[in-house]
């Protein structure tokens, strides 16, 4: 084994290469790929310093995944380095441009060219393993190791799989940490890991092997995941940043288009080399006059669709969010988009974002990662059970009727027409408004 190399991080200080398979993987250009990837692809038009990487963030999750893994299994070298390298590799298959590519691009590809079902994997997902396929064949790593992350990444290994994509894993924990220190709001993102990663267990529950979370910790995750709430409101969902996104999804499925990006992601030997500074290149030295004119819109000219409305709605389960998104999206159309499109003419652009949902936390994401709550001393009220669900210790602690949150759905139109499409919502809702207290 080689000497470990330290690499310097603003995050967690220093973050250790242990072992060969990283030190090769990360010289990689399937990995040095995520340098030119941003994290937060419209974020970073509201936030300016936010243009970290999925490099950066990558490493950052092994670090802390490779924190659990020596907590846990401290005798266990090769489990180590298995957790450790399905953390570094966990985005290794982003598109230029992150979850944009993931809607625009990959979402088509795999529907509608690969007839891949979505509720089996996403896009990202199906893709992670095809790289790591690569990685197999061109000798980065072997078999076992292949088969090890595998595993994690499919949830065969659920404690695997929690320590590096749970509730609380390594995945989510370095961006609420990293996200929140590059847009600063560093405040949203205050994780005692240390304290975390030190006051979590194994034990055994219903005859098999689950990841705890000491009962001491419950103040320190509901903070955590409260904080991730203020993350996602004020910049993942921030109004601005989601008119960029959608607008850089746009140009992401005229880029496709363009220049048969769906032939990159099916030739790994073009994958390989395809981030936001090849695409961006592909779109000034080859793309047509409205793809150029659409870029310089966003990147150049930051002119970005304005919202023009914005509701809310109650928080259903994660299952239902699909049929929800769908239902809400056809009910905006017939209530808002058509009838002020036919006043004002088909011309005038109104745009629906994706159904944005907003919960403070889902305890039952806890129970769906095989993650519970280990009280041993009962100190939880009205419990006898050493292990218990986070749900169940929330509603005894009294803080679950705290944990709603809601869904948020908006409309956005060119900023030329806002006053007049404003205008138009304005009465729609007051003339509904007025029906209502009419029928009463």
């Amino acid at each position: 084994m080689l000497l470990p190399i330290l690499i310097r991080d603003p995050i967690h200080g220093s973050i250790k290469i242990i072992y060969n398979e990283e030190r090769k993987i990360l010289d990689s250009p399937y990995f040095q790929r995520l340098r030119h990837v941003s994290q937060l692809a419209g974020a970073q038009l509201v936030y300016p310093s936010a243009t970290h990487t999925r490099f950066a963030h990558s490493l950052g999750t092994m670090h802390i995944a490779g924190l659990y893994a020596s907590q846990l299994f401290p005798d266990d070298e090769n489990r180590i380095k298995i957790i450790r390298l399905s953390a570094l590799l966990h985005d290794i298959a982003h598109g230029p441009f992150s979850h944009q590519f993931d809607d625009a691009v990959y979402s088509k590809y795999f529907k509608e060219v690969k007839k891949v079902k979505e509720e089996i994997l996403s896009g990202h997902d199906y893709q992670r393993i095809t790289v790591l396929k690569r990685l197999l064949e061109e000798n980065y790593i072997d078999e076992d190791t292949y088969n090890g992350i595998l595993d994690i990444w499919q949830e065969k290994d659920s404690i695997g799989n929690a320590i590096v994509q749970g509730v609380m894993g390594a995945d989510r924990l370095d961006f609420l940490l990293r996200d929140s220190y590059y847009s600063g709001t560093q405040h949203f993102g205050s994780v005692p890991l240390d304290r975390i990663v030190n006051n979590t267990y194994i034990k055994e529950y219903n005859g098999q092997k689950i990841l705890c979370y000491s009962y001491k910790l419950i103040d320190d995750l509901y903070t955590a995941l409260i904080g991730r709430f203020f993350m996602y409101r004020n910049v993942y969902f921030h109004k601005a940043a989601r008119s960029a996104d959608i607008l850089i999804q746009h140009m992401l499925e005229e880029a496709a288009n363009e220049f048969n990006l769906y032939e990159w992601i099916s030739d790994l030997d073009k994958f390989k080399y395809l981030n936001e500074y090849v695409v961006t290149g592909l779109i000034f030295a080859k793309g047509s006059k409205k793809l150029r004119k659409l870029y310089t819109r966003i990147f150049y000219n930051r002119d970005l669709l304005k919202m023009v409305h914005e509701f809310y709605e109650p928080p259903f389960g994660i299952d239902l969010h699909d049929l929800r998104r769908d239902f809400l999206k056809r009910y905006l159309e017939r209530k808002y988009i058509i009838p002020i499109q036919e006043m004002l003419g088909k011309d005038v652009p109104i745009v629906p974002d994706t159904l944005l949902d907003l919960t403070f936390f889902n305890p039952t994401e806890f129970t769906a990662s095989n993650v519970y709550i280990y009280d041993p001393k009962h100190r939880i009220p009205h419990s006898d059970e050493d292990i218990v669900t986070m749900e169940f210790a929330l509603e005894r602690l009294k803080y679950l009727p705290f944990a709603k949150g809601f869904g948020i759905m908006r409309l956005y139109t060119e900023a030329q027409y806002y006053n007049e499409v404003k205008k138009k919502i304005l009465e729609i809702s007051a003339s509904e408004e007025k029906s209502i207290s009419t029928r009463a």
